[in-house]
């Protein structure tokens, strides 16, 4: 088969992507969660692109633009070609391959297997969301968003969804981030001074980059905002780095600047711009300082000359005005509009119109409100004079404006020369911005710092908790987890609302988090290398689908893409369906995982509250492979003489077993009413004795006619039960 063409297939709005492609006699396939994030994109595709040695790639479904440049970006020398919009998955993909690779073969004929990036932990949107790790269905927050909300800056809260999203490939790389949390960690009674700086930072390489782009517009009051707002930038920038050598560590302050020369350019930027650029000049229409240019200081001694001679000019122009025009209520005023001429300003309006006898140079330019939102609303007069001096302006103005764009844009162009060291700084400061988010998290729910397993068979978790269930509960019981060579596959029972989603929710996320290099809610935790993290945890609602038919495809692609180096975790499969059914078929997916790889099964976690007759379907071989855990309960009664019992849940797992129907029967106490229960109590203990179920008495033709006439006159549904028991039907 060809090694020429390759089909990527973006689903659910960007979130995931498929990618199959021909590799020798086989097709393989990837699936990798992207969220809409091109850097994540870039990301997978590097890691990819060793493997996939494709000429022609084939696109399906709504793929953004900004990817496939990327992908233009990465092979300058495939061609790519964009297929209608499909929406049938990944098995169009395939499909549409094995024609295009070999239209000879049938498409059943060529095997399709899924491969792995080595090094690279994965999962996929539904075990991210069940985890609580991205947001989804499930109630109870997750870790995005908790540290989303700690993230300063737009930039760290991408940052952070690519380090959920993009699990560190090498166990040297996780121990350099957990390096650097804890170096914040260690220090955090600083984490609001910190963010707070980080906030103020901004963003000036989009600052100096928009002047850039407008620098052919000059506009001295724009002018002088961005420089302005740059040098701000500058200084909180160089505060950060300084707070943060002092307050958390040298190594802390290189997260932001890698060397001292790039500090001193800055703070070189930071000065040229306080040098050159004056902000009290931006009134009169100017933004440079004295000194930097003797000619156009020259210049500005002309304009502002002028400005004192229209001041004279004013006092001049008045004395020439009738003595009823001159004094009272007329307070004339010689201004300069920009851009439009020099005038006698009388703010009261036209004056009578026999000033024109007096004075025949006068003439009426603007009547009041003319000028829109001028600051002059008034009448506007133009004399002899007062064109004279806005010749006079207007021959120095443009020339001070030219000047002063001149040198505005040489100061652009010098700050241009650090604009490399601003993109790297503000990088740094999204990964520390995402850094001290992580940080953050970790103080306030008390995390701790995780090891790697040497061997990548020691999985241990000493007091391990769930954080989401913890913030919400002060008495927090922690639980221990601990998978031996021999038994990797755990079945957890116990009965309902006892803790059994949890406990593995909170596996599952220590797991991930050591794998992103973070902290993780437990006392000590000992993790080892997985490529894989597959999750089952409810189904989604769908109208075209049923929850049992979800879940069954579900496992299956767990079964079908696991490893022995994969953690999966399975929460009451088969609930959906009968008992029966659902008891065999967890049974039979525990015995395929039994004898996975000659007995070097995944780490599997189970979850039911049939415990006692999942264990009776086990095989030998599979009873062996299995460590069963439960979660511990406690029946209580009020007196040793009372009939009935409330069951106090214990959330701690247990290596032993509790009398598990009993206590499914003590957790509807307080629900259903008292009398149902005492008869599901009986028939229990009469199927579990190998009993006859029989009618407590033998009913005559009479017996039948009272209760007949009894449920004909029922007045509502709550006396059916005060009827049957009248009746010793309960």
């Amino acid at each position: 088969m060809s090694q020429t063409v390759a089909c990527f297939f973006v689903t659910d709005h960007g979130r995931e992507i498929d990618i199959a492609w021909a590799n020798g006699e086989d097709i393989q396939t990837t699936h990798v969660v992207m969220y809409d994030s091109t850097t994540v994109f870039v990301n997978w595709m590097r890691e990819l692109q060793s493997m996939i040695q494709a000429g022609e790639i084939h696109l399906f479904g709504c793929f953004p633009n900004k990817w496939i440049e990327c992908i233009k970006q990465l092979d300058q020398n495939v061609r790519i070609v964009v297929q209608q919009k499909d929406t049938s998955g990944i098995h169009s993909a395939v499909h549409a391959l094995k024609s295009m690779v070999n239209s000879n073969e049938e498409p059943g004929e060529v095997p399709v297997t899924q491969t792995q990036i080595d090094g690279c932990l994965m999962a996929d949107k539904e075990s991210l969301c069940a985890m609580g790790i991205m947001p989804g269905i499930k109630e109870g927050g997750n870790i995005f968003d908790i540290c989303k909300g700690h993230c300063m800056t737009v930039q760290g809260k991408k940052r952070l969804k690519e380090l959920l999203l993009f699990p560190l490939k090498t166990k040297e790389a996780r121990v350099q981030r957990l390096d650097q949390i804890e170096s914040l960690y260690k220090n955090r009674y600083c984490f609001s001074d910190a963010q707070r700086l980080i906030k103020k930072v901004g963003n000036p390489l989009d600052v100096l980059q928009k002047m850039w782009k407008t620098q052919s517009l000059p506009n001295p009051k724009s002018h002088a905002r961005d420089f302005t707002k740059l040098k701000e930038s500058l200084v909180c920038l160089l505060e950060l780095v300084a707070y943060l050598a002092s307050n958390f560590s040298e190594n802390a302050s290189a997260l932001v600047l890698e060397s001292r020369d790039a500090e001193e350019q800055l703070h070189h930027a930071s000065c040229l711009i306080d040098k050159v650029v004056d902000q009290e000049q931006v009134q009169e229409g100017m933004c440079i300082h004295y000194g930097v240019s003797e000619e156009l200081d020259d210049l500005k001694a002309s304009f502002f000359g002028t400005q004192d001679l229209m001041r004279h000019l004013t006092v001049f122009q008045r004395d020439r005005l009738p003595k009823v025009l001159r004094h009272g209520t007329y307070e004339w005023e010689m201004v300069h509009i920009h851009q439009v001429g020099v005038f006698m300003h009388c703010p009261e309006g036209i004056v009578p119109s026999y000033i024109y006898d007096c004075l025949p140079d006068w003439e009426l330019a603007f009547e009041p409100g003319a000028l829109g939102s001028s600051i002059y609303q008034g009448a506007l007069y133009s004399t002899e004079v007062s064109n004279e001096v806005h010749r006079r302006i207007d021959h120095v103005l443009p020339r001070i404006c030219d000047l002063e764009a001149a040198i505005c844009n040489k100061l652009l162009s010098k700050l241009l020369q650090i604009e490399n060291i601003l993109a790297d700084v503000m990088q740094n400061i999204a990964d520390i911005d995402c850094l001290l988010s992580l940080a953050k998290l970790c103080a306030e729910h008390n995390f701790n710092r995780p090891e790697y397993s040497e061997t990548d068979d020691e999985f241990v978790i000493k007091n391990g908790w769930n954080p989401f269930i913890r913030k919400k509960s002060v008495n927090y019981i922690s639980n221990d987890t601990e998978v031996s060579v021999t038994q990797r596959i755990h079945v957890v029972t116990g009965p309902l609302d006892s803790g059994k989603t949890s406990y593995l929710q909170q596996i599952s996320i220590i797991s991930f988090l050591a794998h992103i290099g973070c902290f993780v809610p437990a006392q000590r935790a000992i993790i080892p290398q997985m490529d894989r993290i597959f999750i089952k945890m409810g189904a989604a609602e769908s109208l075209s689908d049923s929850s049992f038919s979800q879940s069954v495809r579900r496992v299956s692609d767990m079964m079908a893409y696991c490893s022995s180096k994969s953690l999966v975790v399975i929460d009451e499969f088969g609930k959906e369906t009968l008992s029966c059914d659902g008891i065999s078929l967890t049974s039979g997916i525990i015995q395929y995982f039994a004898q996975f790889h000659a007995g070097n099964p995944p780490v599997v976690f189970f979850a039911t509250h049939m415990g006692d007759l999942l264990l009776e379907s086990l095989s030998h071989e599979a009873t062996t492979s299995c460590k069963v855990l439960f979660m511990e309960t406690v029946l209580h009664k009020i007196a040793p003489s009372d009939t009935s019992s409330s069951i106090i849940y214990l959330y701690k797992v247990k290596a032993r077993n509790n009398d598990v129907q009993e206590a499914n029967n003590g957790c509807t106490e307080g629900i259903l009413p008292q009398c149902v229960v005492t008869r599901g109590t009986s028939i229990l203990r009469l199927i579990n004795s190998g009993g006859t179920l029989r009618r407590n008495e033998r009913y005559s033709t009479l017996n039948a006619i009272r209760l007949a006439n009894d449920i004909k006159n029922m007045e509502s549904h709550s006396d059916a039960l005060s009827i049957l028991d009248k009746h010793s039907l309960l």
